[in-house]
């Protein structure tokens, strides 16, 4: 039996804050997501780290989740049904679509009140905005789902392993384009990806529908990225 575990944790919602605010990743700058309302967190947070931030921006937070504990609460409603009812599916939907076992039975769902959502293979944990809508949560898990099978069952072996970082997370980023196929059913809205992966992306759906097979597809990937 497949888990995942809601949570609304201070510290790891401060960290994407904290990161969200200095770092652009995938050619986009997450800061500019926060909606007018928090514009002032963010102007404190530019240029300062977690410990910096930790004494300051407790208060904030514990603030928001009062201000916004309907919303949230909502929220949190809406996705634990959408979980109940398909996510034993969705993850076998994964195993198909992949060709291995998931590498894991049980991931956290952290919530967070920043429009950023990180993830860590390593602790089967993703992140997830209170602010936008619930209903493609499964959308959300099978994208970050995707890239621990990939981390865990392809990062490291050949071809994948002879890429370059940037390589292999353009590559990956990529790669989610065939949930649009494979795990439509669970998906509320299509998976689109980041713009400088649009390319790539449409070249793996076309080879994706000519052969269905994971480890072909990130062959052939290798060979578009290198």
């Amino acid at each position: 039996m497949f888990i995942l575990e809601i949570k609304l944790d201070l510290k790891k919602d401060l960290q994407n804050w904290v990161d969200g605010c200095n770092k652009i990743s995938h050619g986009k700058n997450w800061k500019l997501g926060v909606s007018p309302e928090y514009q002032r967190i963010v102007e404190q947070l530019v240029g300062s780290d977690f410990e910096e931030a930790e004494k300051f921006m407790y208060p904030v937070l514990e603030g928001i989740y009062e201000e916004k504990k309907s919303l949230i609460t909502n929220y949190k409603n809406i996705i634990q049904e959408k979980i109940n009812v398909d996510l034993q599916e969705a993850c076998l939907a994964m195993e198909d679509m992949t060709g291995f076992p998931l590498y894991r039975k049980d991931f956290i769902l952290n919530l967070t009140t920043f429009p950023r959502g990180p993830y860590n293979k390593e602790t089967g944990e993703f992140w997830s905005c209170v602010f936008r809508s619930p209903e493609n949560i499964l959308g959300n898990f099978l994208h970050e789902l995707q890239h621990f099978q990939v981390l865990h069952y392809f990062k490291d072996t050949p071809p994948m392993s002879r890429l370059t970082r940037e390589q292999f997370e353009f590559l990956k980023e990529s790669l989610t384009v065939i949930l649009n196929v494979e795990c439509k059913k669970f998906l509320a809205r299509e998976d689109k990806g980041y713009p400088l992966h649009q390319d790539l992306r449409k070249n793996l759906l076309v080879f994706w529908a000519k052969e269905r097979n994971f480890k072909a597809l990130i062959a052939y990937g290798c060979d578009c990225v290198k």
